[in-house]
């Protein structure tokens, strides 16, 4: 590897000796996936078979991926600015938008892998900005729907986040033991978002309004069955991912385990804290933020480590200061210097995660080489 650049082994401190065992690793990951759901076997499937052909063969599938990302960011950043508060005051379009902005996002993130099989481009690199990706716009969801429901900053909107941040690391917790992605008969990256999609429909046609109608009080004002389900899951979630993780688990420290499975429930417990110190929305915003681009790194690391078959890091030093700052966040200035801090923390693992990747398998990010171009036209 170039010794001009800055790689996450080198980042992390890693002994050279286990460098060579985590590149054996890397090069020879396979792959695998499972998906149960019948609805997307049998009907997206087949969608998706004749979508991937609408894009060209030059098209690099993580280019494909963040045009997915953009169009979340697209439909967020024009929630926001119709409804600020998330009350639910936005116009119908927003709300039309959000809905085919999201379904976009499905259809590009699963297009992508699609498209590298197509074009033969597949790599670890495209397994892991999918799920980076895919956690952040978890986060940008979140405003989306608390808007389309009207729940604004409430407990209802924290235990949305939490049960679903939960259900999405716990997924590539088991993937990290198992080594293979299992999505259920019912799963997030189709009925989730389909569920999602509606909706927004739904709001768009009867207004914010009609979910505190249909479910007789106000969502948010009243601690409702929507934070019974959500507490059930963020509780329920983590004792499954535990009994799954340790079951499948052939050697190891349990109790590392263990502890590596709280991480989520401390983390969005913090979290929990940090929010109700917060005393307007826009710093609610940057704590958002804040929080995806931490969890952002949790997942990258975790996934890494699910790669080249090594163990699961300690904390980053961002991820650490927003667990144990949570006593300082009445002052604005910790929170915006922790966002700034977990903005650098975020892109720089990124970055040093994707050169490493891209120059051990002699790969580019967001290019395809002209062979992969020339192997597809024949």
């Amino acid at each position: 590897m170039s010794s001009q650049k800055i790689y996450y082994a080198n980042l992390r401190g890693i002994p050279v000796e286990e460098r060579e065992d985590r590149i054996t690793n890397l090069r020879n990951y396979k792959y695998v996936a499972v998906d149960k759901s019948i609805l997307s076997n049998y009907v997206l499937n087949r969608l998706w078979e004749r979508a991937v052909n609408l894009f060209p063969a030059w098209l690099a599938p993580n280019l494909i991926t963040v045009f997915g990302f953009l169009f979340i960011v697209f439909a967020c950043l024009l929630n926001v600015y119709y409804d600020y508060e998330m009350l639910g005051v936005a116009p119908s379009f927003v709300y039309y938008n959000n809905a085919l902005c999201l379904f976009i996002y499905m259809m590009f993130d699963a297009v992508d892998g699609k498209q590298a099989r197509r074009t033969k481009s597949g790599s670890p690199l495209g397994q892991l900005f999918d799920h980076g990706i895919d956690s952040v716009v978890a986060t940008l969801s979140v405003i989306m729907f608390a808007s389309a429901m009207g729940l604004g900053r409430s407990l209802e909107s924290f235990l949305f986040l939490a049960s679903s941040k939960h259900v999405f690391y716990f997924v590539g917790f088991e993937e990290y033991f198992t080594h293979a992605f299992v999505l259920g008969h019912v799963n997030g990256p189709t009925e989730g978002i389909l569920s999602g999609i509606l909706v927004f429909l739904i709001s768009a046609v009867f207004k914010p309004s009609c979910w505190s109608w249909v479910l007789q009080y106000d969502l948010s004002s009243y601690v409702s069955n929507i934070s019974l389900l959500g507490f059930f899951f963020v509780i329920v979630v983590p004792i499954c991912g535990a009994i799954s993780s340790i079951r499948n688990m052939k050697t190891g420290d349990k109790l590392t385990i263990l502890l590596h499975m709280l991480v989520p429930s401390i983390f969005y417990i913090c979290f929990y804290i940090y929010l109700r110190q917060i005393k307007n929305t826009f710093n609610y915003y940057v704590l958002l933020l804040t929080e995806a681009l931490n969890f952002f790194i949790l997942v990258l690391e975790m996934n890494y480590a699910h790669l080249t078959r090594s163990e699961i890091p300690i904390a980053w030093p961002s991820v650490t200061l927003f667990v144990f700052g949570v006593y300082f966040t009445y002052r604005n200035i910790y929170l915006y210097g922790l966002f700034v801090i977990s903005l650098i923390s975020s892109c720089l693992i990124a970055w040093c995660i994707s050169n490493e990747i891209c120059d051990i398998l002699h790969i580019k990010c967001f290019t395809i080489s002209n062979e992969e171009v020339k192997n597809k036209k024949c």
